[in-house]
């Protein structure tokens, strides 16, 4: 049964929560990156010590635990949590986002994969985590070959988020790949274009899979923009010549690498020696030479 907070004030008992919400669904190893783990701890123990019973405050350093690799210590912070009490809907999701997180972490598929449905498959879960719960499920299906599950909870994810992120619309397009919806990949970049904006590495997804799904004109009308646009073109003249070959347009594939060589001659002498640069022109002759013999 959950019951309410005990011993904290309204006020922050919501900053503490505001704080979990936060941790949880950022869904990696944020913690780890502001400050020293252990002074963290510390910090949270103290805190702990002076309120034995606030749920937020264990789930907050059961999280930390479970990134810093103590299993057992962080279960027990988390079974505390529960005995404590959950008092919203966030805190509830968190908890079992937790739970599942640390199975994961344990080499548990299957008992994490049930914290997450006991969690998604229950009415009434809309919070700020789902997003978190419902990526993490999806990698769970990936895992194991589910990937038409792993492409719908991708889209869950995306669906209960208020501010997805650009990786959020690869991550579903990946999805939807491995389990053959080629489509529906090119259409989950196309969203994240017209939600996000004409980002460029949203362009160049698109672009990648447009040549997996041998979309030449696509692919074709993608680089035309990004040579013209792009201040240094040496690159996409490159790939377009690239895709030209993979296209069977030879003629065109030569003037794009002839185009790309003149534009690679023409860089100061200090960026050609840099090792992209040698290997990008070294991926020039190569792809020159192949087009040559076709």
């Amino acid at each position: 049964m959950i019951t309410p907070m005990r011993g904290r004030s309204a006020l922050g008992a919501w900053a503490v929560r505001a704080l979990v919400v936060a941790l949880f669904a950022l869904g990696a190893n944020t913690a780890l990156a502001h400050g020293d783990v252990h002074q963290q701890l510390t910090a949270l123990t103290q805190r702990i010590h002076a309120e034995p019973a606030d749920a937020a405050l264990l789930l907050r350093r059961a999280e930390l635990l479970r990134q810093h690799r103590q299993h057992a210590r962080a279960l027990a912070d988390l079974q505390r949590a529960r005995r404590a009490g959950l008092p919203d809907s966030a805190m509830q999701t968190a908890w079992h986002v937790a739970m599942a997180r640390l199975a994961q972490d344990r080499g548990d598929a299957r008992s994490a994969l049930r914290w997450l449905n006991r969690h998604l498959n229950a009415p009434g879960h809309d919070t700020a985590l789902d997003a978190a719960a419902y990526a993490l499920r999806a990698s769970l299906h990936t895992q194991a070959g589910r990937h038409q599950a792993a492409a719908a909870d991708q889209a869950a994810r995306l669906a209960t988020n208020a501010s997805p992120e650009v990786e959020h619309y690869f991550a579903l397009a990946q999805a939807h790949e491995r389990a053959g919806q080629r489509h529906d990949a090119l259409a989950a970049i196309t969203a994240g274009q017209a939600q996000l904006g004409p980002l460029l590495v949203l362009r160049q997804w698109a672009l990648e899979f447009q040549v997996r799904q041998r979309q030449w004109p696509a692919a074709q009308a993608v680089l035309d923009s990004l040579v013209t646009e792009s201040p240094r073109c040496e690159g996409w003249l490159l790939r377009r010549a690239e895709v030209h070959a993979l296209a069977g347009q030879g003629a065109l594939a030569q003037e794009d690498i002839a185009a790309a060589l003149q534009a690679w001659q023409q860089l100061p002498a200090g960026v050609q020696a840099t090792p992209a640069m040698v290997a990008l022109r070294q991926r020039m002759e190569a792809v020159q030479q192949a087009v040559q013999m076709r």
